[in-house]
Protein backbone atom coordinates (compact mmCIF):
# COMPACT_ATOMS: atom_id res chain seq x y z
CA UNK A 1 0.00 0.00 0.00
CA UNK A 2 1.51 3.39 -0.94
CA UNK A 3 1.00 6.49 1.46
CA UNK A 4 -0.45 9.39 -0.62
CA UNK A 5 -1.31 11.37 2.08
CA UNK A 6 -0.93 12.68 5.62
CA UNK A 7 -2.52 15.22 8.00
CA UNK A 8 -2.33 16.11 11.34
CA UNK A 9 -3.89 13.06 12.76
CA UNK A 10 -3.58 10.40 10.32
CA UNK A 11 -1.88 8.69 7.37
CA UNK A 12 -3.97 7.49 4.71
CA UNK A 13 -2.70 4.62 1.99
CA UNK A 14 -4.24 3.25 -1.60
CA UNK A 15 -4.02 -0.30 -2.43
CA UNK A 16 -4.00 1.13 -6.70
CA UNK A 17 -2.90 5.19 -6.51
CA UNK A 18 -4.44 6.42 -9.63
CA UNK A 19 -5.20 10.34 -10.91
CA UNK A 20 -8.72 9.72 -10.31
CA UNK A 21 -8.46 9.85 -6.50
CA UNK A 22 -6.56 13.35 -6.56
CA UNK A 23 -9.65 15.41 -5.98
CA UNK A 24 -10.69 13.02 -3.31
CA UNK A 25 -7.72 13.25 -1.32
CA UNK A 26 -7.42 16.99 -1.50
CA UNK A 27 -10.95 16.92 -0.04
CA UNK A 28 -9.68 14.48 2.63
CA UNK A 29 -6.84 16.84 3.40
CA UNK A 30 -8.88 19.79 3.29
CA UNK A 31 -11.26 18.83 5.55
CA UNK A 32 -10.55 15.73 7.35
CA UNK A 33 -8.80 16.95 10.37
CA UNK A 34 -12.01 19.43 11.42
CA UNK A 35 -14.09 16.58 11.58
CA UNK A 36 -12.28 14.22 13.00
CA UNK A 37 -11.73 17.00 15.87
CA UNK A 38 -15.52 17.39 16.38
CA UNK A 39 -16.05 13.90 16.54
CA UNK A 40 -12.92 13.51 18.77
CA UNK A 41 -14.53 16.69 21.30
CA UNK A 42 -17.65 14.78 21.53
CA UNK A 43 -16.14 12.06 22.69
CA UNK A 44 -14.03 13.74 25.33
CA UNK A 45 -10.86 12.32 23.84
CA UNK A 46 -7.99 15.23 24.45
CA UNK A 47 -4.68 13.68 22.99
CA UNK A 48 -4.91 11.89 19.65
CA UNK A 49 -2.08 13.62 17.22
CA UNK A 50 0.14 11.14 18.15
CA UNK A 51 -2.09 8.38 18.13
CA UNK A 52 -0.89 7.10 14.57
CA UNK A 53 -3.65 6.39 13.03
CA UNK A 54 -3.85 4.69 9.37
CA UNK A 55 -6.67 5.23 6.71
CA UNK A 56 -6.07 2.31 3.96
CA UNK A 57 -8.48 2.71 0.81
CA UNK A 58 -9.46 0.13 -1.47
CA UNK A 59 -10.36 0.64 -5.00
CA UNK A 60 -12.61 -3.16 -4.58
CA UNK A 61 -14.30 -5.06 -2.48
CA UNK A 62 -12.30 -7.59 -3.67
CA UNK A 63 -8.96 -6.10 -2.69
CA UNK A 64 -10.71 -5.30 0.78
CA UNK A 65 -11.42 -9.04 0.73
CA UNK A 66 -8.04 -10.01 -0.07
CA UNK A 67 -6.35 -7.99 2.80
CA UNK A 68 -8.64 -9.35 5.32
CA UNK A 69 -8.23 -12.81 4.67
CA UNK A 70 -4.45 -12.66 4.95
CA UNK A 71 -4.66 -10.60 8.19
CA UNK A 72 -7.63 -12.79 9.87
CA UNK A 73 -9.62 -9.26 10.58
CA UNK A 74 -13.23 -9.99 10.66
CA UNK A 75 -15.06 -8.22 8.21
CA UNK A 76 -19.67 -9.57 7.53
CA UNK A 77 -20.26 -10.55 3.69
CA UNK A 78 -22.22 -6.82 2.90
CA UNK A 79 -19.41 -4.88 4.75
CA UNK A 80 -17.20 -2.30 2.70
CA UNK A 81 -15.07 -1.11 6.23
CA UNK A 82 -13.56 -2.48 8.81
CA UNK A 83 -11.68 -0.94 12.08
CA UNK A 84 -8.64 -2.08 14.00
CA UNK A 85 -6.63 -0.89 17.26
CA UNK A 86 -4.53 1.77 14.79
CA UNK A 87 -6.34 1.85 11.61
CA UNK A 88 -9.60 2.01 9.64
CA UNK A 89 -10.16 0.91 6.37
CA UNK A 90 -12.77 1.37 3.76
CA UNK A 91 -13.68 0.64 0.25
CA UNK A 92 -13.79 3.74 -2.11
CA UNK A 93 -13.99 2.46 -5.53
CA UNK A 94 -14.03 4.66 -8.91
CA UNK A 95 -17.12 4.22 -9.24
CA UNK A 96 -17.98 5.87 -5.89
CA UNK A 97 -15.80 8.78 -6.83
CA UNK A 98 -18.30 9.08 -9.90
CA UNK A 99 -21.80 8.66 -8.30
CA UNK A 100 -21.17 10.02 -4.25
CA UNK A 101 -20.38 13.52 -3.20
CA UNK A 102 -17.25 13.87 -1.41
CA UNK A 103 -18.62 14.67 1.98
CA UNK A 104 -20.68 11.24 1.73
CA UNK A 105 -17.26 9.48 1.09
CA UNK A 106 -15.35 11.27 3.70
CA UNK A 107 -18.49 10.12 6.31
CA UNK A 108 -18.11 6.85 5.66
CA UNK A 109 -14.29 6.74 6.66
CA UNK A 110 -15.58 8.93 9.65
CA UNK A 111 -17.75 6.34 10.63
CA UNK A 112 -15.18 3.78 10.95
CA UNK A 113 -13.28 5.92 12.54
CA UNK A 114 -15.96 6.19 15.19
CA UNK A 115 -15.86 2.55 15.94
CA UNK A 116 -12.02 2.71 16.26
CA UNK A 117 -12.65 5.25 19.28
CA UNK A 118 -15.55 3.83 20.79
CA UNK A 119 -13.65 0.50 20.79
CA UNK A 120 -10.14 2.01 21.84
CA UNK A 121 -11.31 4.69 24.36
CA UNK A 122 -14.37 3.54 25.62
CA UNK A 123 -14.30 -0.43 25.01
CA UNK A 124 -11.13 -0.31 26.32
CA UNK A 125 -10.20 -2.76 23.81
CA UNK A 126 -12.41 -5.47 24.24
CA UNK A 127 -14.50 -6.96 21.31
CA UNK A 128 -16.62 -9.16 23.41
CA UNK A 129 -17.86 -5.65 24.74
CA UNK A 130 -19.20 -4.74 21.60
CA UNK A 131 -22.91 -4.14 21.25
CA UNK A 132 -23.27 -4.20 17.71
CA UNK A 133 -26.41 -1.93 17.61
CA UNK A 134 -25.19 1.03 20.19
CA UNK A 135 -21.65 0.95 18.22
CA UNK A 136 -23.55 2.06 14.99
CA UNK A 137 -25.81 4.05 15.90
CA UNK A 138 -23.21 5.67 17.55
CA UNK A 139 -21.14 5.98 14.29
CA UNK A 140 -23.77 6.90 12.10
CA UNK A 141 -25.02 9.99 14.51
CA UNK A 142 -21.36 11.00 14.51
CA UNK A 143 -19.95 10.24 11.45
CA UNK A 144 -22.22 12.86 9.34
CA UNK A 145 -23.61 9.79 7.35
CA UNK A 146 -26.99 10.98 8.92
CA UNK A 147 -26.41 14.67 8.27
CA UNK A 148 -29.45 15.70 6.37
CA UNK A 149 -31.36 14.65 9.15
CA UNK A 150 -30.20 17.00 11.42
CA UNK A 151 -32.90 19.25 9.68
CA UNK A 152 -36.38 17.63 11.67
CA UNK A 153 -38.76 17.47 8.47
CA UNK A 154 -35.86 15.32 6.85
CA UNK A 155 -36.04 13.43 10.07
CA UNK A 156 -39.39 13.19 10.08
CA UNK A 157 -39.84 11.16 6.27
CA UNK A 158 -36.91 9.33 7.20
CA UNK A 159 -38.74 8.32 10.36
CA UNK A 160 -42.32 7.46 8.55
CA UNK A 161 -40.52 5.67 5.92
CA UNK A 162 -37.42 3.49 6.80
CA UNK A 163 -38.93 3.15 10.66
CA UNK A 164 -42.23 2.68 11.05
CA UNK A 165 -44.03 2.41 7.46
CA UNK A 166 -46.81 0.17 7.98
CA UNK A 167 -44.89 -2.59 5.62
CA UNK A 168 -42.12 -2.82 7.82
CA UNK A 169 -41.58 -4.28 11.39
CA UNK A 170 -39.97 -3.00 14.13
CA UNK A 171 -37.22 -5.87 14.82
CA UNK A 172 -36.86 -7.47 18.54
CA UNK A 173 -33.77 -5.70 20.26
CA UNK A 174 -31.92 -9.07 19.97
CA UNK A 175 -32.00 -9.11 15.92
CA UNK A 176 -29.72 -6.14 16.51
CA UNK A 177 -26.83 -7.46 19.17
CA UNK A 178 -24.26 -9.59 16.27
CA UNK A 179 -24.57 -8.41 12.15
CA UNK A 180 -25.64 -10.48 9.83
CA UNK A 181 -28.06 -10.02 6.68
CA UNK A 182 -30.86 -12.36 7.13
CA UNK A 183 -34.09 -11.95 9.21
CA UNK A 184 -33.69 -12.14 12.79
CA UNK A 185 -30.07 -10.76 12.58
CA UNK A 186 -28.65 -7.21 12.49
CA UNK A 187 -29.62 -6.43 8.34
CA UNK A 188 -32.70 -8.49 6.85
CA UNK A 189 -31.68 -8.50 3.51
CA UNK A 190 -33.66 -11.75 2.94
CA UNK A 191 -37.26 -10.12 3.74
CA UNK A 192 -36.22 -6.59 3.68
CA UNK A 193 -38.72 -5.67 6.62
CA UNK A 194 -36.34 -3.87 8.87
CA UNK A 195 -32.50 -2.23 8.42
CA UNK A 196 -30.32 -2.67 11.15
CA UNK A 197 -28.45 0.34 10.59
CA UNK A 198 -31.55 2.87 10.41
CA UNK A 199 -32.85 1.20 13.61
CA UNK A 200 -29.55 1.74 15.52
CA UNK A 201 -29.62 5.01 14.17
CA UNK A 202 -32.64 5.86 15.58
CA UNK A 203 -32.20 4.77 19.13
CA UNK A 204 -28.79 6.13 19.53
CA UNK A 205 -30.45 9.55 18.20
CA UNK A 206 -32.73 9.55 20.28
CA UNK A 207 -30.65 8.53 23.52
CA UNK A 208 -28.49 11.74 22.49
CA UNK A 209 -31.33 13.74 22.16
CA UNK A 210 -33.09 12.67 25.77
CA UNK A 211 -29.96 11.93 28.08
CA UNK A 212 -28.01 14.55 29.79
CA UNK A 213 -24.24 14.35 29.28
CA UNK A 214 -23.57 12.35 32.38
CA UNK A 215 -25.96 9.98 31.85
CA UNK A 216 -24.57 9.42 28.19
CA UNK A 217 -21.17 8.97 29.49
CA UNK A 218 -22.09 6.68 32.24
CA UNK A 219 -23.59 5.12 29.00
CA UNK A 220 -20.89 4.61 26.41
CA UNK A 221 -18.99 2.02 28.23
CA UNK A 222 -20.81 0.17 30.29
CA UNK A 223 -21.47 -3.02 28.45
CA UNK A 224 -23.92 -4.42 31.39
CA UNK A 225 -26.51 -1.35 31.02
CA UNK A 226 -26.48 -1.26 27.45
CA UNK A 227 -27.23 -5.16 27.35
CA UNK A 228 -29.91 -4.72 29.85
CA UNK A 229 -31.64 -1.62 28.46
CA UNK A 230 -31.91 -2.12 24.70
CA UNK A 231 -35.57 -3.32 24.72
CA UNK A 232 -36.26 0.01 26.41
CA UNK A 233 -34.43 1.70 24.53
CA UNK A 234 -35.67 0.95 21.70
CA UNK A 235 -39.55 0.85 22.66
CA UNK A 236 -38.97 4.44 24.02
CA UNK A 237 -37.38 5.62 21.36
CA UNK A 238 -40.56 4.68 18.87
CA UNK A 239 -42.78 5.99 21.33
CA UNK A 240 -41.05 8.98 21.92
CA UNK A 241 -41.05 9.90 18.06
CA UNK A 242 -44.49 8.43 17.32
CA UNK A 243 -45.90 11.20 19.49
CA UNK A 244 -43.77 13.59 18.23
CA UNK A 245 -44.79 12.65 14.64
CA UNK A 246 -48.27 11.61 14.57
CA UNK A 247 -49.68 10.37 11.12
CA UNK A 248 -53.54 9.15 10.84
CA UNK A 249 -53.01 6.04 9.00
CA UNK A 250 -56.50 6.56 7.14
CA UNK A 251 -56.58 8.41 3.71
CA UNK A 252 -60.02 10.27 4.26
CA UNK A 253 -58.73 11.92 7.26
CA UNK A 254 -55.95 14.26 5.38
CA UNK A 255 -56.23 17.54 5.29
CA UNK A 256 -53.44 19.53 3.62
CA UNK A 257 -50.55 18.47 1.38
CA UNK A 258 -47.96 18.05 4.67
CA UNK A 259 -50.42 15.42 5.79
CA UNK A 260 -50.10 13.77 2.25
CA UNK A 261 -46.83 13.73 2.57
CA UNK A 262 -46.78 12.08 5.98
CA UNK A 263 -49.27 9.73 4.68
CA UNK A 264 -47.35 8.49 1.59
CA UNK A 265 -44.06 8.05 3.94
CA UNK A 266 -45.56 5.41 6.61
CA UNK A 267 -47.78 3.80 4.13
CA UNK A 268 -46.14 3.61 0.47
CA UNK A 269 -43.09 1.45 -0.44
CA UNK A 270 -41.34 0.80 -4.10
CA UNK A 271 -42.91 -2.02 -5.69
CA UNK A 272 -45.78 -2.65 -8.44
CA UNK A 273 -48.67 -4.73 -8.68
CA UNK A 274 -48.99 -7.23 -11.54
CA UNK A 275 -52.35 -8.35 -13.52
CA UNK A 276 -53.37 -10.53 -10.49
CA UNK A 277 -53.00 -8.19 -7.83
CA UNK A 278 -49.33 -9.73 -6.22
CA UNK A 279 -46.99 -7.50 -5.36
CA UNK A 280 -43.58 -7.08 -6.44
CA UNK A 281 -41.85 -5.17 -3.36
CA UNK A 282 -39.09 -3.50 -3.53
CA UNK A 283 -38.33 -4.85 -7.60
CA UNK A 284 -39.09 -4.17 -11.42
CA UNK A 285 -38.18 -7.70 -12.33
CA UNK A 286 -40.62 -8.32 -14.94
CA UNK A 287 -42.28 -5.08 -14.58
CA UNK A 288 -42.63 -4.77 -18.66
CA UNK A 289 -44.62 -8.35 -18.90
CA UNK A 290 -46.83 -8.29 -15.45
CA UNK A 291 -47.10 -4.34 -14.27
CA UNK A 292 -51.09 -3.37 -14.66
CA UNK A 293 -52.33 0.04 -13.67
CA UNK A 294 -54.65 -0.06 -10.78
CA UNK A 295 -57.35 1.85 -9.62
CA UNK A 296 -57.30 4.41 -6.79
CA UNK A 297 -58.68 2.30 -4.07
CA UNK A 298 -56.85 -0.69 -4.85
CA UNK A 299 -53.51 1.14 -4.90
CA UNK A 300 -54.69 3.21 -1.70
CA UNK A 301 -55.28 -1.09 0.27
CA UNK A 302 -52.07 -2.45 -1.09
CA UNK A 303 -49.92 0.88 -0.16
CA UNK A 304 -47.26 -0.28 -2.98
CA UNK A 305 -46.16 1.80 -5.85
CA UNK A 306 -44.02 3.14 -8.39
CA UNK A 307 -43.86 7.06 -9.93
CA UNK A 308 -47.27 5.91 -11.64
CA UNK A 309 -48.82 4.64 -8.14
CA UNK A 310 -47.27 7.75 -6.50
CA UNK A 311 -48.66 10.22 -9.13
CA UNK A 312 -52.22 8.63 -8.92
CA UNK A 313 -52.57 8.81 -5.05
CA UNK A 314 -50.89 12.57 -4.96
CA UNK A 315 -52.89 14.19 -7.33
CA UNK A 316 -56.33 12.36 -6.35
CA UNK A 317 -55.29 13.30 -2.38
CA UNK A 318 -54.71 16.95 -3.56
CA UNK A 319 -57.66 17.44 -5.36
CA UNK A 320 -59.55 15.83 -2.57
CA UNK A 321 -58.23 18.49 -0.68
CA UNK A 322 -59.50 20.98 -2.87
CA UNK A 323 -56.95 22.39 -5.03
CA UNK A 324 -56.32 23.12 -8.59
CA UNK A 325 -53.68 20.07 -10.17
CA UNK A 326 -52.03 19.88 -13.20
CA UNK A 327 -50.27 16.74 -13.62
CA UNK A 328 -47.68 16.15 -16.78
CA UNK A 329 -45.40 12.99 -17.48
CA UNK A 330 -42.07 13.22 -19.32
CA UNK A 331 -40.64 10.24 -20.79
CA UNK A 332 -37.69 9.22 -22.79
CA UNK A 333 -39.51 7.62 -25.38
CA UNK A 334 -36.98 6.37 -27.39
CA UNK A 335 -35.62 4.18 -24.52
CA UNK A 336 -38.62 3.13 -22.98
CA UNK A 337 -37.59 -0.26 -21.94
CA UNK A 338 -35.14 1.73 -19.21
CA UNK A 339 -38.06 3.01 -17.39
CA UNK A 340 -36.79 6.43 -17.58
CA UNK A 341 -40.22 8.64 -17.17
CA UNK A 342 -41.47 10.58 -14.43
CA UNK A 343 -43.97 12.37 -13.43
CA UNK A 344 -44.85 16.15 -12.23
CA UNK A 345 -47.56 17.28 -9.93
CA UNK A 346 -48.42 20.98 -9.33
CA UNK A 347 -51.11 22.27 -7.33
CA UNK A 348 -52.35 25.50 -7.06
CA UNK A 349 -53.41 27.16 -2.90
CA UNK A 350 -54.27 30.40 -2.65
CA UNK A 351 -53.34 31.54 -5.99
CA UNK A 352 -49.38 30.52 -5.79
CA UNK A 353 -48.24 27.44 -7.52
CA UNK A 354 -46.26 24.05 -5.95
CA UNK A 355 -44.88 21.31 -6.82
CA UNK A 356 -45.31 18.32 -4.92
CA UNK A 357 -42.14 16.17 -4.62
CA UNK A 358 -42.34 13.08 -2.88
CA UNK A 359 -40.88 9.88 -4.94
CA UNK A 360 -36.98 11.66 -5.21
CA UNK A 361 -36.39 11.32 -1.33
CA UNK A 362 -33.44 13.64 -1.27
CA UNK A 363 -35.61 16.38 -2.72
CA UNK A 364 -39.00 15.29 -1.29
CA UNK A 365 -40.51 18.46 -0.57
CA UNK A 366 -43.34 20.99 -1.47
CA UNK A 367 -41.50 24.08 -3.43
CA UNK A 368 -43.41 27.24 -4.36
CA UNK A 369 -42.77 28.00 -8.10
CA UNK A 370 -43.58 31.39 -10.24
CA UNK A 371 -45.05 29.32 -13.28
CA UNK A 372 -45.89 25.98 -13.93
CA UNK A 373 -45.52 25.56 -17.86
CA UNK A 374 -42.14 27.71 -17.59
CA UNK A 375 -41.08 25.08 -14.62
CA UNK A 376 -42.39 21.94 -16.53
CA UNK A 377 -40.26 23.32 -19.80
CA UNK A 378 -37.35 23.77 -18.42
CA UNK A 379 -37.30 20.16 -16.75
CA UNK A 380 -37.86 18.96 -19.67
CA UNK A 381 -34.69 20.57 -21.43
CA UNK A 382 -32.55 19.24 -18.00
CA UNK A 383 -33.78 15.93 -18.85
CA UNK A 384 -33.18 15.99 -22.51
CA UNK A 385 -29.42 16.79 -21.54
CA UNK A 386 -29.32 13.08 -19.61
CA UNK A 387 -30.92 11.14 -22.02
CA UNK A 388 -29.54 9.48 -25.14
CA UNK A 389 -30.73 11.40 -28.34
CA UNK A 390 -32.66 14.30 -26.22
CA UNK A 391 -35.73 13.55 -26.77
CA UNK A 392 -38.67 14.01 -24.08
CA UNK A 393 -42.14 13.94 -24.55
CA UNK A 394 -43.99 16.10 -22.66
CA UNK A 395 -47.87 15.14 -22.10
CA UNK A 396 -50.30 17.28 -19.42
CA UNK A 397 -53.26 15.21 -18.43
CA UNK A 398 -55.65 14.28 -15.68
CA UNK A 399 -56.05 10.63 -15.25
CA UNK A 400 -55.00 7.32 -16.19
CA UNK A 401 -57.40 4.15 -16.67
CA UNK A 402 -57.18 1.11 -14.65
CA UNK A 403 -55.65 -2.27 -16.23
CA UNK A 404 -53.27 -1.03 -18.88
CA UNK A 405 -49.87 -2.57 -19.35
CA UNK A 406 -46.55 -0.80 -19.13
CA UNK A 407 -47.03 -0.53 -22.82
CA UNK A 408 -50.32 0.26 -23.43
CA UNK A 409 -50.32 3.35 -20.83
CA UNK A 410 -47.36 4.80 -22.86
CA UNK A 411 -50.17 4.47 -25.64
CA UNK A 412 -52.61 6.01 -23.66
CA UNK A 413 -50.27 8.71 -22.84
CA UNK A 414 -48.86 9.32 -26.75
CA UNK A 415 -53.04 10.42 -27.50
CA UNK A 416 -53.20 12.83 -24.93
Amino acid sequence: MDKVLETTYSRVYLNAPSDNYSEFLDYIADNFDERLEDILTFLEIPEFIDYGLKIYLYNSKESYSEYANSQGVETISYGIGSFEEKRVSRVITEEDLQKCSKMHLLNNILHECVHLLYFVFYQLKDRDARVVWFDEGLAYNLSGQMSDCRDLDKFKSFYLKNIVNKHLEIPKIEYLLHHGNKHGEFNDDETHLYDGYNISYVIVRYLLEVLPKDRLFNLLGNYEVIMANGGKYLNDAIKYYDTLFPVSDNFSDIKDELELMDYLNKNFLFGYLDLNDKIHANTLADFKELYRTKDILKILEKGYGTCIENMQVITFGLKKIGYEVRTFALRDIKHLDTYRFMFIMAFNKNDKWYIFEYTNSQKQGIFEIPNVDKYVSEYRTNMEKCVEDGKVELTEFTSIPADLSYDELHKYLAKK
